[in-house]
């Protein structure tokens, strides 16, 4: 699901934790952009927080097999886990598999989805009615967010519902950014005398602030967030 959907929801899950484990106390602005555009098709525009979401809305949408390539990046050593043709290299603490292009089935893409579901999956997908680019590097810690780090076309514009979950009014084009101001870390009393442990399992409370721009109409919404 939708990390910004399960936090206006309030069904925080372990995935939303995971966005939001890299950062302390303070304020951080445009972040989870999207944009989305809507005729006969949808044309979906995002930062890097919404790839492995992407490649899970291809993955339930595709009506036939799926072309595959990009890379998968991960801070652990996956390379026994990964069953697709691919080079693997290390770099730092950075592992990273550049798959050959090649043919899954949409089954076969759950099934990647899932086991990497904490890692970042980078991927270029093509299906008959629905597509996905994304940039094969993550962006550099603390740099400026871009709206286009993943690119998708979907024929079903029923797909817009994932990320307007909060919107009723139509819309031809619509641009969301958020704002998080994290107030306090919420750490586990076994953790404190962990730094590293601490900072992972650290609940972050504080608020998000919801931007939206409905073809031109600027409207802003708040949730609680704690994750």
């Amino acid at each position: 699901m939708n990390f910004i959907k399960e936090i206006f929801e309030n069904k925080g899950s372990e995935l939303a934790h995971e966005q939001f484990k890299r950062f302390g106390k303070g304020n951080y602005t445009d972040r989870a952009l999207i944009t989305l555009k809507k005729s006969k098709k949808l044309s979906v525009k995002t930062s890097f927080e919404f790839s492995n979401f992407l490649c899970y809305l291809i993955a339930k949408e595709a009506s036939s097999k799926i072309n595959i390539s990009g890379a998968i990046v991960a801070f652990r050593d996956f390379e026994k886990e990964l069953d697709l043709q691919n080079e693997y290299s290390k770099r730092g603490k950075v592992y990273r598999a550049d798959i050959t292009e090649q043919e899954i089935t949409k089954e076969k893409l759950l099934e990647i989805i899932e086991k990497f579901k904490f890692d970042f999956l980078l991927l270029k997908l093509r299906a008959d009615n629905c597509n996905l680019s994304c940039k094969d590097s993550l962006p550099k810690p603390g740099g400026t967010l871009k709206d286009n780090f993943c690119s998708a076309s979907f024929e079903n514009t029923d797909i817009t519902k994932e990320f307007t979950f909060d919107v009723k009014e139509d819309f031809s084009n619509l641009i969301i950014k958020h704002i998080y101001e994290i107030t306090d870390l919420i750490i586990p009393k076994e953790s404190e005398d962990d730094f590293a442990k601490a900072r992972l399992l650290a609940k972050r409370k504080g608020k998000i602030i919801r931007i939206l721009n409905l073809d031109g109409k600027e409207i802003k919404k708040e949730h609680e967030l704690l994750v």
